[in-house]
């Protein structure tokens, strides 16, 4: 056989057996093409739009429209309630200043070496508002701040001037009332626990000086901005005892507000170191806040344990805490924020006032109801004085 070199030779593309999925049908394949994707594409959204979503779209309109309308209403109604209440809620910001500036585990709040440099560096005329807003973040002076009190109009800056204000006449009417049938003009008098000084200030009007002793940093660096007087000396006393006077040093001294806050085991030591510091036939007058006749009171705020029981040692305990604080402004007495900076409530019996000061030295020991002496428009008014002398 012969074979002609010039006849049409078939190529094949492959080398190899033919299978049966090879086609060798001479009919072209058909490959399809960008645009006809992007048309086909089209075609799909627009049947989508026009049989599945344009007939259920004034529903989602109408659903949408109603839920916004209820939300918008509930929360007009939610504010005309806290506005007919006339309730403040206190800020994230407020909380947040509170746990870092005046939070304390030793009850000694405000209690930071730098306040005292911070109204170094502050111009005078701001250091009394900077005074007020550092006292607001302590649980002990501006209780109003945050209640009904004030209203909803009421700037926060015109809240804390009221306040000191009404602080001030508190003190003002305590020394009147209270305090000054023992005060005479040659008198050396030691107001323990002072706080910002406002009742120290009413005080040295009528004494020849007063010292006043307090063991935070931060109240005593605000009460000099506060309430300075020529004749007061304001002393932050941090040790256990009050070694910083002498012995028969002071004619007269007084403590409102603090023994209630005091372990029992504290008291103690100050109930024997007022007894060294009194001069003989020295007196002193203690408000106080009994047990008696109160089944509201807890068992343990009348132990002579902490009545907040042992600070929680887990680490995710405390952070979940300090969340829920300063998010929420939600109290847990026995969380470790909370222990921080919230006042701790313990209560003494009139028979346990008596056996400790006359075991600590002294005598004519009384327990007087507040209102037997004067009506008094605050809460003291409603609760006991103990007078003591040596």
């Amino acid at each position: 056989m012969v074979f002609d070199s010039e006849a049409p030779v078939a190529v094949l593309d492959r080398i190899g057996p033919a299978t049966p999925s090879d086609n060798f049908s001479s009919e072209p394949r058909v490959q399809t093409s960008a645009p006809s994707l992007r048309k086909a594409a089209r075609t799909a959204a627009r049947c989508t739009y026009k049989y599945v979503l344009r007939p259920i779209l004034p529903w989602i309109f109408d659903w949408t429209l109603t839920r916004a309308v209820r939300a918008v209403r509930t929360a007009r109604a939610a504010r005309a309630q806290r506005a007919s209440a006339a309730t403040r809620r206190s800020t994230f910001r407020w909380r947040l200043a509170r746990l870092l500036i005046a939070s304390s585990k030793h009850h000694a709040f405000l209690d930071r070496a730098w306040i005292t440099w911070l109204f170094r560096f502050t111009p005078r005329g701001l250091r009394r508002p900077l005074a007020r807003r550092l006292l607001s973040l302590s649980p002990h002076y501006y209780v109003y701040q945050w209640t009904d009190r004030y209203s909803e109009e009421c700037r926060r800056g015109e809240i804390l001037r009221l306040e000191h204000e009404r602080n001030a006449a508190s003190r003002r009417e305590i020394c009147e009332k209270l305090l000054s049938r023992f005060l005479r003009p040659n008198m050396t008098v030691l107001d323990f626990g002072c706080g910002p000084g406002f009742l120290a200030r009413e005080v040295s009007a009528h004494v020849a000086q007063v010292i006043a002793a307090d063991v935070s940093r931060g109240a005593i660096a605000c009460a000099q901005q506060l309430n300075p007087a020529d004749n007061l000396t304001y002393v932050a006393n941090r040790q256990a005892d009050l070694s910083i006077l002498g012995d028969s040093s002071v004619d007269f001294l007084y403590a409102f507000a603090v023994f209630q806050h005091l372990l029992k085991g504290q008291s103690v030591i100050y109930f024997r170191e007022f007894a060294r510091i009194l001069k003989p036939g020295g007196t002193g007058v203690c408000h106080t806040v009994l047990s008696d006749g109160r089944p509201d009171v807890p068992a343990a705020a009348c132990g002579w344990d902490d009545p907040q029981g042992a600070a929680p040692r887990k680490l995710f305990g405390a952070i979940a805490d300090i969340f829920i604080q300063l998010f929420t402004g939600r109290w847990n007495p026995q969380g470790w924020a909370d222990r921080r900076v919230d006042v701790r409530m313990v209560y003494f019996s009139a028979a346990e006032w008596t056996a400790l000061l006359q075991q600590a030295g002294f005598k004519d020991v009384q327990v007087i109801p507040v209102s037997s002496i004067s009506d008094l428009n605050d809460d003291i008014g409603n609760e006991h004085l103990v007078t003591f002398r040596k």
